[in-house]
């Protein structure tokens, strides 16, 4: 009953230092297992200068104080892309889940070449902490590319079309799979609130040079 009261404060709509939070997602998780759940509201942000273009995203993971008021206890302004992000297919944002211990954010847009990517977090060193990346990028064609690159260890796998053009019926022919293991230095812990600070288009393109060397 208190986190539906508080959930319902939220959802209020309100202008603070001329921004107005809109909440379009929200989940309850005991995030760092100390036995007291903590509230993930995932929030559009429009500012009077900025109401009709490319609205930010804000997630916010709140703490429960004694007296039952929620705090601010861990805030990315980067997890969740931006809602006019994906292109001709709109918001991007295909929503956040929990799988046991890892949060999963989903995005998905683009044009004629679709694009996907899922951003997999856990908590651990006290931090929410990036541990898997899956890119993929596709058309109706013969064009396929999937990333997926595991944090902690430098593993990556990285399956693509080698000829990205071409009739349907041979495109399955030119699927390649490369599993680079290990072939990534450790990253320094990449966490949710700096998650612009990691680029998997660098990895992928490092990758695809690979393909050409073989």
């Amino acid at each position: 009953m208190r986190f539906l009261l508080c959930i319902l404060a939220l959802c209020t709509l309100s202008w603070a230092e001329d921004r107005q939070y809109v909440m379009i997602d929200s989940d309850m998780r005991d995030i760092d297992k100390d036995k007291e759940p903590e509230l993930m509201v995932l929030y559009t942000v429009s500012s009077r200068s900025n109401q009709n273009f490319g609205l930010p995203r804000e997630l916010i993971i709140y703490k429960t104080a004694a007296d039952g008021a929620l705090i601010p206890w861990i805030r990315s302004k980067s997890a969740v892309l931006d809602a006019e992000a994906g292109g001709i297919m709109g918001d991007p944002f295909m929503g956040m889940s929990y799988e046991y211990d890892t949060l999963v954010i989903s995005h998905f847009g683009g044009s004629q070449i679709k694009w996907s990517y899922t951003d997999k977090y856990r908590f651990q060193d006290n931090k929410m902490v990036l541990v898997e990346h899956i890119s993929k990028s596709f058309d109706g064609g013969c064009h396929f590319k999937e990333l997926v690159y595991d944090l902690n260890t430098g593993n990556a796998s990285y399956t693509r079309n080698k000829s990205l053009h071409g009739y349907l019926k041979n495109c399955d022919q030119n699927i390649k799979t490369l599993n680079a293991k290990g072939h990534f230095p450790r990253l320094q812990p990449v966490s949710i609130e700096n998650r612009h600070t990691f680029v998997p288009y660098e990895i992928m393109a490092d990758l695809e040079r690979s393909f050409y060397t073989q």
